[in-house]
């Protein structure tokens, strides 16, 4: 049988048989089978993906657990008194004074809700003020103290106190000395002056600005010409997208700095040393154990980290970096420190929400409730180690005790070796709230909020 013509205009078959002797198609090369021992361009996309993730986590393990943050009670100490509300508005800090038992310097900003120089917002605003009360009458109304060569815009924040020896006061019964932190329109600056505690008359030093000093929030006397210092941002008075991606990032850009103005270390034109000595996320509150030789600072990002300074230490910047840097996780978002005894006092902010909501706000009256959280973290005793390689294996014992290990709300999130700290006070924010400086004051706990009206002194610390 012959194979017949197909016919015109039909379809030629799909999948001619090879009977039919049509021309088979011609088929598709395929490609030789990838080696498995070669890297292939997903294995390197999974790859760099987990190291992302890795890199991720790391960070977030070592950020301040936010969602993790306590919920506030009402305080059960009843023994707590808020004091002078209508004097004592939107006090950021407190110093006690060695030589006067039961004083205390408070900076105090009632234009704290509008002046907020961080975002670079600076309305027209009542003047802030520094004053001097004595915690033991604290019926008796504070005193306001004349800060030398303050400004109209003089809106303080953190503040130090240094005793002075009988050779550095001089006459006059000025005992000791005060740094004050300004944070001017057209600069932040520092304040130093003396102060008699018993007259409240006070003596001019010097004025501070620098470059370094862009955003100061916190400082902490090393002796009675040199301080340190932390600034609370890179970006603050810069830039607000810029603040707002430095908090989220938790970067360390925030510079800790160390300014000596002692006659040694003036430059020809009379200028003030300014060093650098570290840097954290977000710095914040600072305090100086000088016992121990230990630097503490607060990082809004990360919680506290601690430094010990080397005991030669004429050059900055200091090596603080490795065996010399611990960091200690908080639950919270710390705030100004203080230290007495052998207690590092630390207020926490629980609701950075609550908090700037009402940072918000027109007026206390229409801003939210804020908590107020003061924990304490036991130091180590001294001893008598002469060494610095002495001293750092004396605090690794320390803090590596497992009978340090703290239950409690202010350890939520915490791992359970980080668990150190122990509540000193809690309060919803109904009684007292937004405690930014909390400590013990002959015998007596004491705080101020920078949202608050007025003092907190409770008789049961």
């Amino acid at each position: 049988m012959s194979v017949s013509e197909p016919k015109t205009g039909s379809k030629p078959d799909r999948y001619p048989s090879k009977t039919t002797g049509s021309a088979p198609r011609t088929a598709r090369k395929r490609a030789p089978p990838a080696d498995s021992s070669i890297l292939q361009p997903h294995h390197i996309k999974l790859i760099l993906l987990v190291f992302a993730l890795s890199a991720l986590y790391k960070s977030l393990s070592n950020r301040i657990p936010y969602f993790f943050s306590p919920t506030a009670s009402p305080t059960s100490n009843t023994t707590c008194k808020k004091h002078h509300p209508t004097l004592l508005e939107n006090c950021e800090d407190f110093r006690p004074i060695a030589s006067s038992p039961g004083s205390i310097l408070l900076s105090c900003d009632p234009a704290r809700r509008q002046w907020q120089p961080q975002q670079s917002r600076f309305p027209e605003s009542p003047q802030g003020s520094v004053y001097l009360w004595n915690i033991n009458t604290p019926e008796k109304e504070p005193i306001l103290i004349d800060v030398p060569q303050a400004g109209d815009d003089f809106h303080p924040l953190g503040l130090a106190t240094f005793p002075l020896t009988p050779e550095e006061s001089g006459p006059g019964g000025f005992d000791t000395r005060v740094f004050v932190i300004d944070h001017a329109r057209k600069a932040p600056k520092v304040h130093v002056f003396d102060l008699n505690p018993t007259k409240a008359e006070t003596r001019p030093i010097r004025v501070i600005m620098d470059a370094r000093l862009n955003s100061p929030n916190s400082l902490v006397a090393e002796n009675s010409t040199s301080f340190f210092v932390t600034n609370d941002g890179f970006f603050s008075r810069k830039s607000v997208t810029g603040l707002v991606l430095e908090a989220v990032s938790g970067w360390p850009l925030s510079e800790v700095v160390r300014v000596n103005f002692g006659v040694d270390a003036l430059d020809r034109q009379g200028h003030p040393a300014v060093g650098h000595v570290a840097t954290v996320g977000l710095g914040n509150g600072i305090e100086y154990d000088r016992e121990r030789r230990t630097l503490w600072v607060a990082s809004m990002t990360h919680g506290l980290y601690s430094f010990l300074l080397p005991e030669e230490r004429e050059a900055y910047p200091l090596p603080l970096k490795g065996q010399w840097t611990k960091v200690f996780r908080t639950s919270m978002t710390p705030d100004n420190l203080m230290i007495a005894g052998r207690k590092l006092y630390v207020a926490e902010h629980g609701s950075l929400k609550k908090l700037f909501a009402s940072s918000g706000a027109e007026d206390a009256a229409s801003a939210p409730k804020v908590p107020s959280w003061v924990v304490s973290l036991e130091l180590p005793p001294l001893d008598n180690a002469d060494s610095d390689a002495e001293v750092l294996a004396g605090d690794a014992a320390w803090w590596g005790r497992k009978e340090a290990v703290k239950i409690g709300k202010s350890n939520g999130g915490l791992r359970m070796e980080e668990k150190r700290w122990e509540e000193v006070l809690e309060d919803d924010g109904s009684l007292y709230g937004s405690v930014t400086t909390g400590g013990v004051v002959s015998g007596k706990l004491v705080a101020v909020g920078l949202l608050e009206e007025g003092a907190l002194v409770c008789e049961k610390a």
